[in-house]
């Protein structure tokens, strides 16, 4: 069999990026958080949202979050009435995403999170997360911009 080039240029496929910021007491730095990501996000060639998940904070974290989605169609906030823990307002976020690459961004720095197997076909809920920050092969990351590097990189600098 011989081999033909193509004789149209193909598209990759855009797949589409959810980051999941739960913050909790967080009114003071919530915004400035946000814009830093948002900053970094709108270079990705691809779609992405940003869904804010307050876990039952005792200050305005939750209006700070209604007010940047109401200013950034990206942006959407979701509270608990209570404080949950980080696990809950992870599955929380998980259920309300719509991105084929789930990314969670906490004071422990950015992680990638697999879906439950019968939504995306992942590994099973109780395997660790995966580190969003594995190195690219070499051929790819001559490409195109790292952009989990940088998006690790803004949340090492906060």
């Amino acid at each position: 069999m011989q081999y033909l080039p193509p004789t149209r240029k193909v598209q990759p496929l855009e797949r589409s990026l959810s980051i999941l910021l739960p913050v909790r007491d967080d009114q003071s730095t919530l915004a400035a958080t946000v814009e830093r990501l948002l900053d970094v996000l709108t270079d990705l060639p691809s779609r992405f949202e940003l869904i804010v998940i307050d876990d039952g904070s005792n200050d305005a974290t939750i209006e700070v979050a209604d007010d940047l989605a109401t200013r950034y169609p990206q942006v959407s906030a979701l509270r608990h009435a209570r404080p949950l823990g980080q696990d809950a307002a992870i599955r929380s976020g998980l259920r309300l995403s719509r991105g084929d690459i789930v990314l969670v961004h906490d004071r422990c720095g950015l992680r990638r999170i697999e879906r439950h197997p019968a939504r995306q076909g992942g590994p099973a809920p109780t395997d660790p997360p995966v580190r969003a920050d594995l190195p690219e092969s070499p051929q790819r990351s001559l490409q195109r911009p790292n952009y989990l590097a940088r998006l690790e990189t803004l949340s090492l600098h906060e």
